[in-house]
C-alpha cells in the first residue's frame, strides 16, 4: 500500500495498480480500497490490478485445481462456525465488531446493519474527495489515507494485527497538517490526537485486557471524519516555509 501511494503520487498508476494487486491476500481489505481509488480515475490503474489479479488467480487454479475457486468462497461462509477459526467479531475493530457488541441486532438484522453502515461509509469517503477543492497530490495524499480507514471499518474480517495498515494514513495526514495551514485549530488537534491513541500503547494494552479488540475503531473512525470534513480539505494553500520561519520569535 505504502509503494502503490509513492506510485500515485509520481503518476504511475499502472505500478501503483500491480503493487495493490499484490496484496490480495488481504483481499476483504485491498478490494474495498482498490473500489474507491478507481473512483479517482487515474488512467491504467485497473488494469494494473486486473493483470495481477488475474495471475495470481491462474497461480492459484495451477496450485489448487478449478475446483478451488468454489470451494474456498464455500469454506469463507462456513469459517465464523468451524470449531478454533479463531473468528471472533469482538475483537474487530471495525463495525462488524461493533455492531457485534452493541448488543442492538443480531442475526440477520445484524448483517443487514453492517450492510447499511458499510455501504454508507464507503459512499461517503466517496463524495468527500468529489467535493474536494484541494490540489490532485492532495487528493492523492488525503484520499488514499481516508480510503485505507474507510476500508479497515468495512473490512467484514479483521485481525488486530491487520490496524497496522493505520501507519500509512497516519503519515500522509501527517504530512498534510504539516504542509497546510488555515485548517481550523479544532481539526487539527482532534486529528493529532486520535492518531496518538491510536498509535501508543495504552488503547491496545487495555483492550487486549478486556478482550475487545473492537475499541481502536473509535481514534480510527474520528480521523475517518475528520479528513473527510469540508475544514480538513477545502484548504488548497501550501505553507510558506518563509511564512514559518518568522512567525518564530528571534531567540537572542
Amino acid at each position: 500500500m505504502t509503494l502503490a501511494v509513492v506510485e500515485l503520487r509520481r503518476d504511475r498508476n499502472f505500478t501503483a495498480g500491480c503493487l495493490l494487486g499484490c496484496g490480495l491476500f488481504k483481499f476483504h481489505i485491498v478490494l474495498m480500497l482498490v473500489v474507491l481509488l478507481a473512483s479517482l480515475r487515474r488512467k491504467g490503474f485497473v488494469r494494473g490490478f486486473a493483470l495481477v489479479f488475474v495471475i495470481l488467480l491462474l497461480i492459484s487454479v495451477g496450485i489448487s485445481g478449478w475446483a478451488s475457486l468454489t470451494a474456498y468462497p464455500h469454506f469463507l461462509m462456513r469459517l465464523s462456525s468451524l470449531p478454533l477459526a479463531g473468528i471472533h467479531p469482538a475483537v474487530m475493530a471495525n463495525i462488524r465488531g461493533l455492531v457485534s457488541i452493541s448488543g442492538i441486532v443480531k442475526n440477520t438484522a445484524g448483517l443487514a446493519l453492517i450492510w447499511i453502515v458499510s455501504i454508507w461509509l464507503l459512499w461517503y469517503a466517496w463524495m468527500s474527495v468529489k467535493r474536494s477543492k484541494s490540489t490532485f497530490t492532495d487528493v492523492t495524499n488525503l484520499a488514499f489515507g481516508n480510503f485505507v480507514l474507510v476500508a479497515l471499518l468495512v473490512s467484514y474480517h479483521l485481525s488486530p494485527t491487520d490496524l497496522c495498515i493505520a501507519l500509512l494514513p497516519i503519515g500522509l495526514f501527517s504530512q498534510y497538517l504539516a504542509e497546510h495551514t488555515g485548517i481550523p485549530r479544532w481539526v487539527r488537534l482532534s486529528l493529532l490526537s486520535s492518531q496518538c491513541v491510536l498509535f501508543l500503547p495504552p488503547l491496545h494494552v487495555i483492550s487486549l485486557a478486556w478482550h475487545v479488540y473492537v475499541y481502536p475503531i473509535i481514534p480510527i473512525l474520528i480521523m475517518f471524519l475528520l479528513t473527510s470534513d469540508e475544514n480538513f480539505r477545502g484548504i488548497p494553500r501550501h505553507v510558506d516555509r518563509s511564512d514559518v520561519i518568522s512567525s518564530f520569535p528571534a531567540i537572542s
